[in-house]
């Protein structure tokens, strides 16, 4: 119950906080146009939000019939540690997506292959750091039974890094004004997540959930790439590669 009332707590204080923030300047209007622009955006962002949740728990779903749950707690602490990499990656998202929307087609390039190669940069160092720290990453936050989890965590930091990826072709083709093709692609990803688990996870366990998350990711960004190249005529990947 206090995590549940902290959680709404929250999000009701910063919107308590809004109007005071704005005072006189702050007056709810609403006008149809913007909201038909904002549906137009934001119905994909909300299926690739709900694509993304099934992309990362199906996995957990499915192991929960398939293996002892000392195993699914294993996995899923080692998922978590994974998602610093995907953090790396958001970080970089709020700060270069701004600009880029902002800017026009020619800037934008300019700006996807500057930011991207920082993007390459800092997602390789922190995914490297954790695969060469995981044994003692595991250690320090985990009980010892928990280190069986390495391997895990291992597969887990490439697929999150190959995920991790897919942001610079995600941002190209919102650039490009292209919200649903993005929302498919997570689909597609989520669809073949769950498609894998099904096959892999009833013989392999935990580490067919790796592989079928894995797959999925790197399917994911390298299908993203092809899109952004398609409607900008640039691969956006390798323009970052330093």
């Amino acid at each position: 119950p206090g995590l549940l009332v902290a959680l709404l707590a929250a999000p009701a204080v910063s919107a308590a906080i809004l109007p005071w923030q704005f005072r006189d300047g702050f007056r709810p209007r609403l006008q149809v146009a913007h909201a038909r622009a904002t549906l137009h955006y934001a119905l994909p962002a909300v299926a690739s939000l709900v694509a993304y949740f099934i992309l990362n728990r199906i996995s957990i779903v499915i192991l929960q019939r398939h293996a002892p749950l000392d195993q699914v707690a294993v996995f899923g602490l080692a998922q978590q540690l994974a998602l610093l990499i995907s953090l790396t990656g958001v970080a970089f998202g709020k700060a270069m997506q701004p600009a880029v929307f902002g800017a026009d087609p020619a800037a934008a390039v300019v700006m996807l292959q500057r930011f991207g190669t920082m993007l390459v940069l800092a997602l390789t160092s922190v995914t490297l750091l954790l695969m060469l720290f995981a044994a003692e990453l595991l250690a320090a936050v985990a009980p010892a039974d928990y280190a069986t989890g390495h391997g895990l965590l291992l597969i887990l930091s490439i697929a999150t890094f190959a995920y991790a990826l897919s942001l610079l072709a995600d941002t190209a083709l919102l650039h490009q004004r292209r919200p649903r093709v993005s929302a498919a692609l997570t689909l597609l990803g989520a669809a073949l997540s769950t498609l894998l688990g099904l096959l892999l996870i009833p013989r392999y366990a935990v580490y067919g959930a790796a592989f079928a998350m894995a797959v999925a990711f790197a399917t994911m960004t390298l299908l993203g790439q092809v899109a952004a190249m398609r409607l900008t005529g640039q691969s956006f990947l390798r323009m970052s590669l330093p």
